[in-house]
C-alpha cells in the first residue's frame, strides 16, 4: 500500500508496469524474451528534444462545425542515461 492504494514494489522501490512494452518485443523481437524489468534511478534518465525554440512551428485551427480547437506539432524526442552504473536491465 502507498497513500492507501495498492501498489506493486520491490524492496520499496515501486514498479510500473509498461503493456506498451510488451506490443513492441511481440512485434519487433517476435516474442524473445518476453519479461523485462529496468531499474534506474529517474535523476539519471535525460530527455532530448529538437523543438527548443519552435513555438512558431506550432499549427492550430478552429473547427466551427464541432467547436473544437486542433493542433499540431512535428519534433524528435529521445531518451539517454547519463551514468550507466546507475542503470541495470533484466530479461
Amino acid at each position: 500500500m502507498y497513500n492507501g492504494k495498492p501498489t506493486l514494489s520491490f524492496d520499496n522501490i515501486p514498479i510500473v508496469v509498461r503493456p506498451d512494452w510488451d506490443v513492441v518485443i511481440a512485434n519487433k523481437k517476435q516474442g524473445a524474451y518476453p519479461h523485462r524489468a529496468l531499474l534506474y534511478k529517474k535523476s539519471n534518465l535525460i530527455l532530448g528534444t529538437d523543438g527548443e525554440g519552435d513555438d512558431m512551428m506550432v499549427e492550430a485551427f478552429y473547427d466551427k462545425t464541432t467547436q473544437e480547437n486542433f493542433y499540431r506539432v512535428e519534433y524528435r524526442a529521445g531518451v539517454q542515461y547519463a551514468y550507466p552504473d546507475y542503470i541495470v536491465a533484466a530479461y
